[in-house]
């Protein structure tokens, strides 16, 4: 994992550094400044994200994994819904939440809201003038929780590689290019596996995904 975050925060910084030397340049010219400008905001947007990430990790790190607790899992949507809300909204994104508001789930509560603000914010990372729904099930062994989008998609293979035992995960562009690195995915899949959960995905290319997260009992 170090390897990972270490490669992760080196490339987009260092994206920012090489665009900003350009842009120091008396050879760039109005269009390339304005080009610059576009990676700049891609690039910040990125490292914000992945930063994002690194702390919430760091903090789960530092507790008790195994500490749990009951929480509503409808609210904790909700809640999640709500910083999601501005960038959807630049996608002209429906967020739909689906939970039924007596569901309780017994689980350290900030890995749940780690997995379930990146399933979200890659749902609309893939999505543009759709939806995204979070809704649950329940059996005798586990809860699922599922978070579905009418994006973009992606073909069996790329959804092998995301469930594979593999370490990293190589992140695609979004639908307004958004850059990302993969932490996340990678992060909820050792989350799952210290849980003794399961990560399924579904998916059609031009019809949407929908991420299933099996939480035991």
């Amino acid at each position: 994992m170090h390897s990972v975050i270490v490669h992760d925060i080196r490339g987009p910084i260092g994206s920012i550094l090489s665009a900003f030397q350009m842009l120091e340049s008396e050879q760039v010219s109005e269009e390339e400044r304005k080009m610059l400008i576009s990676i700049f905001a891609k690039q910040i947007g990125t490292t914000y994200n992945l930063v994002n990430n690194l702390i919430d990790w760091g903090a789960i790190e530092m507790q008790e994994k195994s500490v749990k607790q009951e929480v509503n899992l409808k609210e904790i949507v909700d809640q999640e819904f709500e910083h999601m809300r501005i960038s959807a909204e630049s996608k002209n994104n429906q967020l739909i939440n689906r939970v039924n508001k007596t569901a309780t789930i017994t689980i350290n509560p900030n890995i749940l809201r780690f997995m379930i603000r990146n399933l979200i914010s890659n749902a609309n990372k893939f999505t543009h003038n759709g939806q995204i729904t979070v809704y649950n099930d329940v059996s005798e062994t586990y809860h699922q929780v599922a978070i579905s989008d009418t994006g973009v998609g992606m073909s069996q293979e790329i959804i092998n590689k995301i469930v594979s035992t593999e370490d990293n995960v190589v992140s695609t562009s979004g639908t307004n290019d958004e850059k990302g690195s993969g932490m996340g995915i990678t992060l909820i899949k050792d989350f799952m596996k210290e849980i003794g959960g399961q990560l399924q995905i579904q998916s059609t290319i031009d019809k949407g995904t929908t991420v299933f997260l099996k939480i035991p009992m």
